[in-house]
C-alpha cells in the first residue's frame, strides 16, 4: 500500500484508509472524513483525532502526525500535546484563588485568610490581570520597586 494522494482523499469511500506511519483517514458512512493518528503511548495503542479533512489538508495532517509521533517516541503524551492550546491559562488573581481553594483544604482558617490577604494586598494589584505564563521577572520587580 502506498501513501494517500489528494485525489484518493477526495474520492475515499467509507472505511479506514492508511497513509502510513500511523496516519489514517477515516470516512464515515455518511461521507464525513477525518484524520486519525495511531501511536503507542505508555504501552497502549492510542487513536488520536487530528481533525476533519475540511480543515486539515493531507500535508497538514502528515505534519501534525509527525510532530505528535515524535512526542510519543520521546515519552510525552501526544493527546496532552495536541490539547495543550485548549486549556485556559489563568490570570495571577485567578491562580491565587485556585491555589487558596486547593491548598486551603489543609490550612486553618487564619492561615488561609493570611495567605489571601498578603497576596491580595501586595501582588494582585500589580500582577492580578496578567496571565501566569506571561509574568516575567521585570513585572515582579516593578511591583517591588513600585511599593518602595
Amino acid at each position: 500500500m502506498g501513501k494517500l494522494t489528494i485525489k484518493a482523499v477526495q474520492n475515499a469511500k467509507p472505511g479506514v484508509h492508511v497513509d502510513g506511519k500511523g496516519l489514517l483517514l477515516r470516512v464515515g458512512k455518511k461521507g464525513a472524513k477525518s484524520w486519525v493518528l495511531r501511536v503507542q503511548y505508555d504501552g497502549d495503542r492510542r487513536d488520536i483525532g487530528l481533525g476533519s479533512v475540511d480543515i486539515l489538508t493531507l500535508a497538514e495532517a502528515r505534519e501534525k502526525a509527525a510532530a505528535l509521533r515524535k512526542v510519543a517516541l520521546t515519552g510525552g503524551d501526544p493527546i496532552a500535546e495536541r490539547d495543550k492550546h485548549k486549556s485556559k491559562i489563568p490570570t495571577f488573581a485567578e491562580a491565587v484563588q485556585l491555589t487558596h481553594d486547593e491548598l486551603g483544604k489543609g490550612w486553618g482558617e487564619k492561615t488561609g485568610a493570611q495567605f489571601l490577604s498578603s497576596l491580595n494586598t501586595h501582588a494582585v494589584p500589580v500582577l492580578g490581570k496578567r496571565r501566569v505564563d506571561a509574568i516575567e521577572t521585570e513585572h515582579v520587580t516593578a511591583g517591588v520597586s513600585h511599593r518602595a
